[in-house]
């Protein structure tokens, strides 16, 4: 979805705080529909604000894949395969990788794991 047209950088500091405080609030989002137990995510007024800055995002995004509320890091694979960024492949794969040995038995790590797992499986990935 990062088309021509889109922004690539902020404009300015407080569109910038803007974008960064956004990426923040993808912690609180809800989720999509739960199937079989694992809950998915949905396009939320957060998600598709933080889409309307396009690339400009991306490396927020990335950072985010590490972090450790597990909500934001399944909201910010979602935002990156919908802009269909390659950029943070390798985070996300790395990210996937931890969950192979983790506990699932929590919601939050159900949905980070299939959040990262849909995005490594993303037609971008394999460009």
């Amino acid at each position: 979805m990062a088309c021509a047209g889109k922004q690539e950088e902020p404009e300015s500091t407080v569109e910038r705080e803007a974008m960064v405080a956004a990426i923040r609030k993808l912690a609180d989002q809800g989720y999509g529909l739960v199937l079989l137990g694992t809950p998915g995510p949905m396009r939320t007024e957060v998600v598709n604000t933080i889409l309307s800055y396009g690339n400009a995002a991306v490396p927020d995004l990335v950072i985010s894949l590490e972090g450790r509320n597990l909500v934001q890091v399944g909201y910010a694979a979602f935002c990156l395969e919908l802009l269909r960024s390659e950029e943070g492949l390798g985070a996300a794969r790395q990210r996937l990788a931890e969950f192979s040995t983790g506990d699932l038995s929590l919601m939050e790590a159900r949905f980070a794991r299939a959040a990262l797992d849909s995005y490594v499986k993303s037609p971008t990935s394999k460009k």
